[in-house]
């Protein structure tokens, strides 16, 4: 139903729209016309932002849909409107938070639709996705609504009044480029071939070889570890683990994390139970009470291996 609701709205205002400029004979065209949020079509808006420093935009403004264009100015006057989240929910058996008010800046909060135009001038929020009150576990609705539309008389379409921006922040995986292994507690350098095995292969950026710790030769017990030198001091969130894909046991799952800028003092940055079934697991040092942790040492502590292997295997690691 709502599909249908809105391919009706889409189709009305298209063809209200490829009418604007042209002669229709209509006697007074204004009576058709109707000021309208073109962000709203996507409901919800959605948008993917990266955690970073530099400040991501919401951009929003006023569209005309008639048959002719704006024999006037519409000055268009815009709110926040935090109350429709708990309605929107409500409505859409979801669960989205407020967007924190201190994440975000607003420049303008007024737009004019000039005479003769179809979209007013493009207004911005600036989400500060690096602000402490965000959470990436989190998603966050910020409803946006046209309040007013003064000038010409011209109503607003109550379908299309409200943009619900839905904001989902991630962290920017690092670059590798730089990494290498600083030291290991063992690595198996013959039994998975010459070019597998070793503890390169767990940072080599190829999911299909893995670090193994040694089994040929000498069989040692828990815990393993793996020291990754990042090359320089980097502003880390957590950790993507992936165990062997094609094989289970042996996947870490119970690890410890620590972060270090010397490699001898080290930072704790959490013990984590990870899932075995699945070949991908993520950690994030928030889950521990620590958002950001600088360091240029991550040393990763495997305290026991899924179906009880006296082994482990990683095969790619990923700092976000």
């Amino acid at each position: 139903m709502n599909n249908i609701k809105n391919i009706s709205i889409g189709l009305g205002l298209a063809l209200l729209t490829l009418a604007c400029g042209k002669d229709t004979g209509f006697e007074n065209p204004d009576r058709f016309a109707q000021v309208y949020m073109t962000q709203a079509y996507d409901l919800p808006n959605i948008k993917n932002l990266a955690i970073e420093s530099d400040a991501q935009p919401l951009y929003f403004g006023a569209s005309f849909g008639g048959v002719n264009y704006p024999s006037q100015d519409v000055r268009c006057r815009f709110e926040i409107a935090p109350d429709l989240v708990t309605t929107y929910n409500a409505a859409n058996f979801t669960t989205y938070e407020l967007l924190p008010e201190a994440s975000y800046t607003v420049e303008s909060l007024e737009a004019v639709l000039k005479k003769g135009e179809l979209s007013s001038d493009v207004l911005r929020i600036d989400v500060h996705t690096e602000h402490e009150s965000i959470d990436a576990r989190k998603q966050y609705m910020l409803p946006v609504r046209l309040a007013a539309a003064e000038g010409g008389q011209y109503p607003v379409n109550e379908q299309l009044r409200v943009t619900y921006f839905v904001v989902r922040t991630a962290y920017t995986e690092l670059s590798k480029t730089s990494w290498e292994v600083a030291s290991f507690s063992s690595e198996e350098t013959v039994g998975e071939g010459p070019d597998n095995g070793h503890a390169k292969h767990a940072i080599d950026g190829n999911p299909d070889t893995f670090w193994h710790t040694q089994y040929r030769d000498a069989n040692p017990a828990h815990p393993h570890y793996l020291v990754i030198d990042l090359g320089s001091t980097q502003a880390l969130h957590g950790l993507r683990i992936f165990g062997r894909s094609s094989w289970a046991p042996g996947r870490p799952l119970d690890i410890e994390i620590l972060v270090s800028d010397d490699e001898v003092n080290w930072i704790a940055a959490g013990a984590y139970a990870l899932d075995g079934d699945v070949a991908e697991n993520e950690v994030s040092f928030i889950d521990n009470g620590q958002k950001t942790i600088d360091g240029r040492y991550i040393k990763i502590v495997v305290n026991r291996s899924f179906t009880g292997s006296n082994h482990t295997c990683i095969a790619e690691v990923e700092a976000f």
